[in-house]
């Protein structure tokens, strides 16, 4: 191409605001010179930890995370997020909140992430020690209750055995079915399981009025419930599902009968990345587990700390956790509510969303979907833990109506974990634009080592529409020609013009 075309192409792309190869595409000239494309941007589909604003909020739940993480020397947002998730196993014995006219138990499911030797034992060793005691005390109670009620049943039964008359018999059956229901009201609690398969799971949480609790700082804790373990197969995650929000689950299996009952657990797991996989891949069939996690993968410290230098926790402020843990655990079943300002605010924030779920929103693939289309769920649970840790702590008033302000800062903490999980699913393949884009420069790349340098758009929805990223993707056609192909073309990769993607002869050295 003539110097002086060249320059000219040039100033047309100047004036445009695009790239010169688009001004000789659409002129229907030589677009393949090399000299008419910039050099691809590609490190905006990398892969990266997540730099966080911290979001810890004041208050006992946040200064208790804040020292722990000095003492450890861990990454604070990490340190907190854990927290949320070990302060809903201790309310998940008796506390509710009011969703509308329906009372949910008061739970969460966390993931966090950080690599090996970091010290997340430590973290959660601090936040879980005073829970395990505090249930242990509960169970303590209860070993000295059912004796006195199933000597009841045994009396019942012996008399059943006795019984000459239709009305002594029914009156005998109904005696033993109220105690052995008044006997569940005293079980023997075993606070958090690490290895669980979920019929396991789910025979504990009937054992113990519903409760699960799976705290920890494995990767077994989700793997194994999420049937990772032991098989290839597709695993009961109804457990699962139904414990998120108190919900029923009922099976039936060959050996085991039938057993069903409301179910209400958390998951509050820190350990390494392959537990955020776990449960990304999880999604990936459509259940609807992965969008009841909140995660987070941020930043380490490794490299930066300085050994011998110990800040401990102050003995006052552990003393206050541990005593605010107690109250909350032994509390009686206590039913929090919403003042009128703070549901307003729900509901407003729900508004907010809404448009970004709509096909080709900012959240329309089916994973981050599910996720922010819970927010309001997710916030209020959030915000009935940071009212209780305050409530309950010794000589506060405990209150039972959450106001506006702990919504708002509910809220906060929310974004910015919606950040983080979407971050984490775009960096391994499953949501978002980065994601997206990777993979259709994937595809692109295979059609360049094939010598080719252009496909039809058609062409590449066909090829890419079975990635994991796009699988759920509605109207992805238009999501393509919208969003992704600017984007890549914004990144220097493509030109997209008239149905075909014209690729830079310089991606991996050219044709």
């Amino acid at each position: 191409m003539k110097t002086n075309n060249l320059q000219a192409m040039f100033e047309a792309a100047t004036k445009g605001n695009c790239i010169p190869a688009r001004i000789a595409i659409e002129a229907g000239v030589q677009w393949r010179n090399p000299d008419l494309w910039y050099q691809p941007k590609l490190d905006t589909i990398d892969d990266d930890y997540i730099d966080v604003p911290d979001f810890i909020p004041d208050g006992l739940l946040g200064e208790y995370s804040r020292a722990i993480a000095k003492t450890i020397q861990f990454p604070p947002n990490t340190v907190f997020t854990h927290a949320l998730g070990c302060a809903a196993s201790a309310l998940n014995m008796s506390f509710w909140h009011k969703y509308y006219n329906t009372e949910m138990p008061v739970n969460l499911y966390v993931i966090t992430s950080q690599p090996p030797a970091t010290g997340k034992s430590g973290v959660n060793d601090y936040l879980t020690n005073a829970i395990s005691d505090a249930y242990m005390a509960v169970t303590a109670t209860n070993k000295l209750e059912r004796p006195v009620i199933e000597k009841k049943i045994k009396k019942a039964t012996d008399e059943l055995d006795k019984a000459k008359t239709d009305h002594e018999i029914r009156a005998l059956v109904k005696e033993i079915e109220e105690e052995n229901e008044n006997l569940k009201k005293y079980p023997l609690y075993l606070y958090t399981i690490e290895d669980a398969t979920p019929e396991a799971l789910e025979v504990l949480a009937f054992s113990q009025n519903g409760v699960f609790n799976m705290v920890s700082d494995e990767a077994t804790a989700v793997n194994s419930v999420l049937g990772m373990l032991y098989s290839d197969k597709a695993s009961n995650n109804g457990v699962v599902l139904k414990g998120w929000d108190g919900g029923n689950t009922a099976t039936i299996r060959v050996g085991r009968g039938v057993t069903s009952g409301y179910v209400r657990g958390v998951f509050s797991v820190i350990a390494q990345d392959e537990t955020i996989r776990s449960i990304l891949s999880a999604g990936l069939r459509g259940n609807g587990v992965s969008e009841r996690f909140l995660m987070l993968r941020e930043r380490h410290l490794l490299g930066q700390r300085v050994h011998g230098e110990y800040i401990p926790v102050a003995y006052k402020l552990r003393d206050e956790y541990e005593k605010t843990i107690s109250n909350i655990v032994s509390s009686p079943k206590t039913v929090l509510t919403l003042s009128k300002e703070a549901l307003e605010l729900i509901i407003g924030i729900k508004n907010k969303y809404e448009p970004d779920l709509a096909d080709n929103g900012k959240y329309c693939h089916a994973l981050m979907r599910g996720v922010v289309g819970k927010a309001d769920k997710q916030i209020i649970k959030i915000a009935s833990i940071l009212h209780a840790f305050e409530e309950w702590r010794p000589y506060k008033s405990k209150n039972t109506e959450i106001q506006f302000e702990t919504v708002r800062i509910a809220w906060r903490i929310f974004e910015n974990l919606i950040v983080a999980y979407e971050n984490a699913a775009s960096s391994n393949g499953y949501s978002g634009l980065k994601a997206e884009m990777k993979a259709v420069m994937e595809t692109i790349n295979n059609q360049i080592e094939r010598k080719r340098d252009v496909i039809s758009l058609s062409s590449l929805r066909d090829l890419i529409k079975n990635k994991p990223v796009f699988k759920s993707c509605g109207r992805l056609t238009a999501r393509l020609k919208d969003v992704v192909l600017p984007a890549l073309e914004d990144d220097d990769c493509i030109v997209f013009h008239g149905g075909t993607i014209y690729f830079n002869p310089k991606l991996k050295g050219g044709l």
